[in-house]
């Protein structure tokens, strides 16, 4: 995977707090801009659609992921992202070296037991290692980071890449000499409509916790190595949405459509090509969980996790700089200049910027 960038005049950065903390003082003026594969999405033909099926193309990018490393690990979570990779893999009958599941005691917030015993009875490979996590108990999964990572992180107050950056060592470490990557699925297109024409584009906080672990992760949906699998999504939304019987009123965003019910959430989903995840309805209740809660406090942590941050030095000095910027009012008054908070709110109203749009239809 390739790094996003979040840029600003001609510096650029792999952290959108990093990108905005410099902007605020030096470029106070000039918006940040989030981007994404440019170079490569800038040449292509967006408004035609790949003639091959999404499911030819997805067959072709998990057979690319297994030709390009000797060992591949899948983050799996049951919902409509991870799935669809596990199946694509299923079908092909495609080596996994190791999937790796985490679970959460509360449901609303994270992915319940259930489906840790689902992968375990219904995979059909014995050789794969299933590696499973109690997000709420599993300490030891932070043991592995290094002061470099701490230095420059990915813009997330979640505990989320402090674990995966652990996951990443550790496994540097037992796969010494052989190379490997984790695929990761959560990249669903995100459309636009305008003016009676459709519109591609990218929110920064899909990719901005695996920023800086781009020699690690695979993004299976959004690759540099197969442009035609995300453009072919996006037309697949774009005509779904044309095909459908919901209105469609201008500065229509599949974002927001996706976050008002059950059923938006589901269709958007199918709409992209995705499998049904393995408990319906269970992304909503997470997302709606979310949307009532901050997506940038620390508060959102669970008490074992708060726990371990006031005992580990470089976590607690880490904190205090990212709680420390809920105060500082230069960066306050840079995002609201450039409507990136609203005009009533501390950094915890960011939730996130699109990256440049490419028109589709």
């Amino acid at each position: 995977m390739k790094n996003p960038i979040w840029s600003t005049d001609h510096n650029k950065f792999i952290n959108a707090f990093q990108a905005i903390s410099y902007a605020a003082v030096h470029t106070p003026y000039i918006p940040v801009k989030f981007e994404l594969l440019e170079e490569e999405f800038d040449a292509v033909n967006w408004l035609i659609e790949p003639a091959q099926s999404f499911a030819e193309l997805c067959d072709i990018r998990a057979a690319q992921l297994r030709h390009k490393y000797d060992r591949l690990v899948l983050f799996f979570s049951g919902g409509t992202d991870s799935i669809t990779v596990y199946n694509t893999f299923k079908r092909l009958k495609l080596h996994i070296d190791e999937i790796i599941i985490y679970y959460h005691d509360q449901d609303e917030h994270g992915h319940p037991a259930q489906n840790v015993k689902w992968l375990k009875d219904h995979h059909w490979d014995l050789t794969t290692i299933i590696t499973v996590y109690h997000r709420d108990e599993n300490f030891d999964t932070y043991t592995s980071l290094n002061d470099d990572w701490t230095c420059n992180p990915a813009i997330t107050y979640s505990p989320s890449p402090f674990i995966n950056h652990s996951k990443i060592i550790e496994r540097t470490e037992r796969w010494r000499g052989q190379s490997w990557a984790a695929i990761l699925g959560a990249e669903k297109p995100h459309v636009y409509y305008s003016d009676g024409k459709w519109f591609s584009t990218h929110l920064d906080k899909i990719y901005s916790a695996y920023a800086n672990l781009d020699s690690a992760f695979e993004w299976f949906f959004t690759s540099p190595d197969l442009i035609d699998l995300h453009v072919k999504q996006t037309h697949m939304l774009v005509n779904s949405m044309i095909n459908s019987n919901y209105p469609i009123p201008d500065g229509w965003n599949s974002l927001r459509f996706a976050k008002q019910n059950v059923t938006t959430a589901n269709f958007i989903a199918a709409a992209c090509g995705r499998d049904s995840e393995l408990i319906l309805g269970l992304t909503y209740l997470q997302r709606t969980w979310l949307s009532k809660n901050p997506v940038n406090t620390v508060g959102i942590l669970n008490k074992n996790d708060n726990n371990f941050y006031t005992k580990d030095d470089r976590f607690k000095s880490y904190i205090a700089g990212l709680l420390a910027m809920q105060t500082d009012q230069t960066i306050i008054s840079y995002m609201k200049r450039h409507n990136r908070l609203p005009t009533d709110g501390s950094i915890d109203g960011y939730h996130g910027q699109f990256g440049k749009f490419r028109q589709v239809r």
